[in-house]
């Protein structure tokens, strides 16, 4: 017993059949009891597969990110599957290590398993990112990456903002020599923004820009480090306090200042970024800059919703922030 039989025993079409099979009220009553009277009488049951072609819906979405080791990723994929498997949507999960040939080919590979949206966490945006994107037919939604050149629903993080705030609290405690220790832009397009959110903050409030302040490196742990080490190495009057653009460069940062026999806060504050699970059990708990990344994984799971439904819909939110004062900062 198929889908066609079932057509041929109500005397309707196979579209019929399917639309009281998923979309019932879309059908008259008259044939809608016709076909259910079938249903019931054969004891047919819709093969998925069979069900899938039918629709021309997997109710699978594709996520790609580029990373899944860490906090960020695992709050935003969180909110993102709670959300789609409320509505029916079961995921396939994508690590792209922030590569752009290793992106493209998860497009590649989601476009053949047909499925009706994509949810995008970018590396970087390069020009053939750009072009696939724009062409690609599939609804897609954006997360942390808001390109004017791209026409896409995204959900954005105000890096920017959040960064140029916590320098903006430094200065309200006293602190006029304040270090930068970010990520290069080439590594990932948030670096750039949390770089000229600490840079803007000086300039509003007339402080001048050292450049022997600034160290721009990787994610790692090391890096923070060794962004602690480049600067008060390098420069001739040592920094208050120091903004490090991720949690992970905060605890790299502290590291070496205690190496060097300085106290945190009382020689040196240090804040970070992300407000991750260790930054409140490390010692000294560590002042971040908070989003709630699991509400964003939410949103963008109901923008890409939203798209599969009325594909035309462009939407933009921007998630708020918080920063969490904790015991790595304190006044001069």
């Amino acid at each position: 017993m198929n889908i066609k039989d079932v057509a041929k025993l109500a005397k309707v079409s196979k579209s019929t059949v399917s639309r009281v099979l998923n979309n019932p009220e879309r059908v008259n009553a008259e044939m809608r009891q016709r076909v259910l009277e079938v249903v019931r009488e054969t004891g047919y049951r819709p093969n998925a597969l069979a069900k899938e072609l039918v629709i021309k819906e997997t109710r699978l979405i594709g996520v790609i990110v580029p990373r899944i080791n860490t906090n960020v990723f695992a709050d935003i994929v969180e909110g993102i599957t709670l959300r789609l498997s409320e509505n029916g949507y079961n995921v396939i999960l994508l690590c792209s290590k922030a590569d752009e040939a290793i992106e493209i080919s998860h497009f590649e590979f989601l476009q053949k398993k047909q499925v009706d949206g994509i949810i995008f966490f970018p590396g970087n945006m390069t020009l053939a990112l750009r072009k696939l994107i724009n062409t690609l037919p599939t609804p897609l939604i954006i997360l942390g990456l808001d390109d004017p050149l791209i026409k896409r629903s995204v959900v954005s993080y105000d890096e920017y903002k959040s960064s140029k705030a916590i320098v903006e609290h430094f200065i309200r405690q006293g602190h006029k020599q304040i270090a930068f220790i970010g990520i290069d832009k080439e590594r990932s397009p948030v670096g750039q923004e949390r770089k000229l959110g600490y840079t803007d903050a000086l300039r509003t409030h007339d402080l001048p820009l050292n450049i022997d302040y600034i160290y721009e490196g990787s994610f790692e742990l090391q890096s923070g480090f060794e962004g602690a080490k480049h600067v008060f190495s390098k420069s001739v009057i040592k920094p208050t306090a120091v903004f490090a653009a991720t949690d992970y460069l905060a605890i790299g940062a502290i590291n070496y200042l205690q190496s060097q026999g300085l106290s945190i806060p009382e020689d040196v504050s240090v804040a970070g970024f992300d407000d991750l699970e260790i930054s409140v059990f490390f010692n000294p708990s560590i002042t971040s800059i908070k989003f709630d990344y699991f509400h964003s994984g939410e949103v963008a799971a109901q923008f890409v919703i939203e798209n599969i439904q009325e594909p035309s819909i462009i939407r933009k939110y921007i998630l708020g922030f918080q920063i969490i004062n904790r015991d790595s900062t304190s006044e001069l």
